[in-house]
């Protein structure tokens, strides 16, 4: 059981980069079009700063961190409890 919970930790760390890279890149190049969106329509900075750069920023890379690994080594781990 110990070898099988050592395979499922590596193929949770080791397939996570991928999925994770793609979301990212995506997450991040809304992140850009977001700040040209505030920039065409005259927002303030702090507005843009708080919103974008704050709020949008920090969900971005706690989804694009967070989600491969758990929607992958949830399902892993609940084949091996079975």
């Amino acid at each position: 059981m110990a070898a099988m919970l050592t395979v499922i930790f590596w193929i949770t760390l080791s397939g996570a980069n991928y999925p994770s890279r793609l979301i990212s890149n995506g997450l991040f190049r809304m992140q850009d079009i977001l700040t040209e969106l505030f920039n065409n329509i005259g927002a303030p900075d702090w507005l843009h700063g708080l919103l974008v750069l704050g709020m949008y920023r920090v969900v971005a890379w706690v989804v694009s961190v967070m989600l491969p690994p758990m929607a992958i080594f949830f399902p892993l781990f609940t084949l091996l409890e079975d």
